[in-house]
């Protein structure tokens, strides 16, 4: 009965060193999976900043363009302004 039991006892052993060592070896299919869902994940965001970028260069171009306009505007009002006050001084110097 006790070589038995050592003997079955040893066989165990055996069994699960090998079946741990074939486990061991056996590429891990879970971390695969997260491996491969955090590159999807990767490529999803790198695609999203892409598009924030591309978005953010065309208000930037909106943005410089409007001051432009803005700067023009800026100018054709202090011309017209002075030509109010040239004519304003004219027509002043009629009327005395």
């Amino acid at each position: 009965m006790n070589r038995l039991v050592v003997g079955g006892v040893i066989v165990g052993i055996l069994i699960g060193v090998l079946v741990g060592f074939l486990w061991w070896g056996m590429p891990p299919r879970g971390a695969q999976a997260d491996l491969d869902a955090a590159r999807k994940r990767a490529d999803g965001l790198e695609r999203e900043l892409d598009a924030a970028r591309t978005g953010a260069q065309g208000l930037e171009t909106r943005l410089k363009e409007a001051q432009d306009r803005l700067t023009a505007a800026e100018k054709d009002l202090a011309l017209v302004k002075e030509m109010n006050l040239k004519l304003q001084r004219l027509v002043g110097r009629g009327k005395k």
